[in-house]
């Protein structure tokens, strides 16, 4: 069966599951800062809980995709 992201990038040698699980293993080491940030600011609406709900899924979401970069 084929990957979806099986194809190489350029003529790198670099596949694109490498670059996706590394920028979403990125995301999820900065994602905390932005929501800490966010929640010293203060959340005094129903629109600023949301973007911080949603900062949290996005956050799961990119520790899932990017929990194998750089495993050996």
């Amino acid at each position: 069966m084929r990957r979806l992201f099986d194809t190489p990038v350029a003529d790198t040698g670099i596949d694109s599951d490498h670059i996706v699980s590394g920028v979403a293993f990125w995301s999820a080491v900065c994602l905390p800062f932005v929501q800490l940030s966010l929640l010293a600011g203060g959340l005094d609406s129903r629109r600023g809980l949301t973007v911080l709900a949603l900062l949290f899924v996005l956050n799961v979401l990119a520790l899932v995709a990017g929990h194998q970069y750089r495993r050996e």
